[in-house]
């Protein structure tokens, strides 16, 4: 079986896809257009087959569900602030839902992840300690630093031959 051409779409597709997507995204009453044909013809974009495809098209409503997920963050300090308020006042399934939230937000390996620092600074730090102790221990194997030299000197020799 042929391996599948990987999909690249235009700067005006992706223009297209954009659009789309946050038409979608936007709730009916908000919408500057009734509809996708009406977007189209305002963006003067060609309404043909290809078009209303692209419109229900997976990618369009991929970004659609990103752009919905991406504004609800912006409103969850709000809404986390709203249960607080009402699991406090006594509503059970308010505080259930708080703190679940609150649950998941703090088990959720993905979210831990994200959150460790991407180098542990104690693992770089040790490694730096012991790199230093064996620094010193070739330091402290060196009598002088005119033997040091003659030690350097007769590596090079005999890892490169003499100049």
């Amino acid at each position: 079986m042929p391996k599948r051409k990987e999909y690249l779409p235009s700067k005006e597709q992706e223009a297209q896809l954009e659009e789309l997507a946050l038409w979608h995204a936007t709730p009916a009453a908000k919408r500057e257009h009734d509809n996708v044909e009406d977007l189209a013809k305002a963006k003067g974009w060609v309404a043909d087959r290809q078009y209303f495809e692209l419109t229900e098209s997976p990618e369009v409503f991929h970004r659609h569900m990103l752009k919905i997920a991406g504004g609800s963050l912006n409103r969850t300090p709000e809404i986390l602030d709203a249960l607080s308020q009402k699991a406090i006042a006594g509503n059970v399934k308010a505080a259930e839902v708080y703190l679940e939230w609150s649950r998941k937000l703090i088990t959720d390996a993905k979210v831990i992840e994200r959150m460790q620092p991407s180098v542990n600074p104690s693992e770089v730090l040790n490694t730096a300690i012991e790199g230093a102790h064996k620094l010193m221990q070739v330091a402290q194997a060196v009598p002088s630093a005119s033997k040091a030299k003659e030690m350097i000197a007769g590596a090079v020799e005999a890892e490169y031959g003499s100049a």
